[in-house]
C-alpha cells in the first residue's frame, strides 16, 4: 500500500524549495511534491508518498522541524494510506 504524508502551509513554495532539496536527496524512496493553490484555506501542499509508514512520518516530522526553523506556519498535518491510487 501506498502512505502518503500531507502538510498544508500558509506560505508560498519560494519559502519551502530548499527543504524539499533537501528532503528529496536524503529520502530517496519517498516521492515529495508541493502543489500551490490560491482558494483553498492554504497556499501550498506539500504531498510525501511511500511504502514505509515510519519513513513517511520521519520525512514529515524533519519537514515540519525544518520549517519551524524558517518560521514557516503549517496549518496542518495529515498521515494516511493513498486512496487516489
Amino acid at each position: 500500500d501506498v502512505i502518503k504524508g500531507i502538510i498544508y502551509l500558509e506560505s508560498g513554495e519560494s519559502t519551502i524549495s530548499e527543504i524539499l532539496a533537501m528532503l528529496t536527496e536524503k529520502y530517496k524512496s519517498l516521492s515529495i511534491g508541493s502543489y500551490p493553490t490560491f482558494d483553498a484555506g492554504y497556499r501550498v501542499r506539500v504531498v510525501i508518498r511511500g511504502r514505509e509508514m515510519d519513513t513517511i512520518r520521519l520525512c514529515v516530522e524533519d519537514f515540519l522541524s525544518q520549517s519551524r526553523e524558517k518560521g514557516i506556519d503549517i496549518i496542518k498535518k495529515e498521515i494516511k494510506e493513498d486512496d487516489s491510487i
